[in-house]
């Protein structure tokens, strides 16, 4: 498993058995991303971390994973498709389009599309309807289909209407959904195939309910200052708790905790020369068999023991080259981006 990254905490904290109590002086609104967290209805959330998120305690940071990259992206071709392919539906127009605030920066920082004391969102889209009436268009990006045989999964239904409740007021509202294939993220283009429309009714009464429990919870934790307890069967649970709690050991720990990383960073060099040759006699081995297939025109074969397959595979991949872009006069320092890297070392304190 990827380890996970968590942001730094915004405030001071304290654990008090499997919850986190702090100030809530830093406490955020609920968005319609972290709705079904507290609901208790979403595949990578629960309260107890969204909670850890809404008092600046603790969040995964998550903006370099592949899926949130490709879904920022995708938005606004996905909308563009939607419009020329439902033009009997009506104008398909992007939260910009139609003037809601730029997205700029972290999702936490942009401003929300309406007031509400707990609540916050951002809409993706409006659809004009050629009925005269305004909906909410949400997009969605996702490599598993199977999760949409039914509908809109619940855990995105709660954010929809939240949105709805708060700008349109509408008993239906609109999904847009685009499949994306981890072979082609940077050459994806919505087509019939990958990319659907899910009109998604919505009942008022439904939504007050679960709006008025998320903003009991919201008093009972948020405004409290406190957490939910933990859950131990939830690992995101555990692996959130456990981080911050790691976090509240005293520098004699930690300093013991440096002396551990030396000694296998020790144990690891100690192997390094038997490591290298079994690498060398791999590499050799790896040689003389891709130069065999390639000889025999041969792709695969199967181990004298019957046990294990070797296969010789061909990918073909594409990259922009910066200097063909300067020949035909584009400075390709427009579209690159920063990325910034920390470096954990230990080394031998000088005398």
């Amino acid at each position: 498993m990827t380890q996970r990254i968590y942001n730094p905490p915004e405030c001071a904290y304290i654990l008090e058995g499997m919850h986190i109590r702090t100030d809530k002086s830093v406490a955020k609104k609920v968005s319609g991303t972290a709705l079904a967290g507290i609901l208790s209805c979403s595949p990578w959330s629960s309260p107890f971390q969204v909670a850890c998120n809404l008092l600046g305690l603790c969040s995964e940071d998550i903006g370099n994973k592949p899926a949130v990259k490709f879904g920022q992206k995708y938005e606004g071709p996905i909308i563009k498709y939607l419009g020329k392919t439902y033009p009997e539906i009506g104008a398909f127009i992007s939260a910009e389009g139609v003037g809601f605030e730029k997205r700029e920066g972290d999702h936490d920082s942009w401003v929300s599309d309406f007031e509400d004391d707990t609540f916050a969102g951002h809409v993706d889209g409006i659809v004009f309807g050629v009925d005269g009436e305004t909906y909410i268009l949400e997009i969605k990006t996702s490599a598993n289909i199977q999760s949409w045989e039914d509908g809109v999964p619940e855990y995105y239904r709660t954010q929809v209407m939240l949105y709805n409740h708060f700008i349109t007021k509408k008993d239906k509202a609109y999904v847009g959904l685009g499949i994306r294939n981890r072979d082609y993220i940077d050459s994806w283009t919505p087509n019939e195939e990958n990319t659907f429309l899910f009109p998604m009714e919505i009942d008022q009464k439904e939504c007050e309910d679960m709006l008025a429990k998320v903003k009991a919870w919201y008093g009972e934790y948020i405004l409290k200052g406190v957490t939910p307890d933990y859950d131990p069967t939830i690992q995101g649970d555990v692996d959130m708790f456990n981080h911050l709690s790691n976090l509240t050991d005293d520098m004699g720990d930690i300093s013991e905790l440096v002396d551990q990383y030396h000694d296998l960073d020790e144990q690891e060099k100690a192997h390094d020369s038997e490591i290298a040759e079994i690498r060398k006699q791999k590499d050799d081995l790896k040689v003389r068999l891709k130069d065999w297939f390639d000889c025999h025109g041969v792709n695969g074969i199967d181990s004298a023991s019957g046990e294990y397959h070797a296969e010789l595979s061909i990918r073909t991949s594409k990259k922009i080259d910066p200097e063909l872009l300067r020949v035909d006069g584009i400075d390709p320092e427009k579209y690159m981006t920063t990325t910034t890297t920390k470096t954990f070392t230990v080394k031998k304190k000088k005398e």
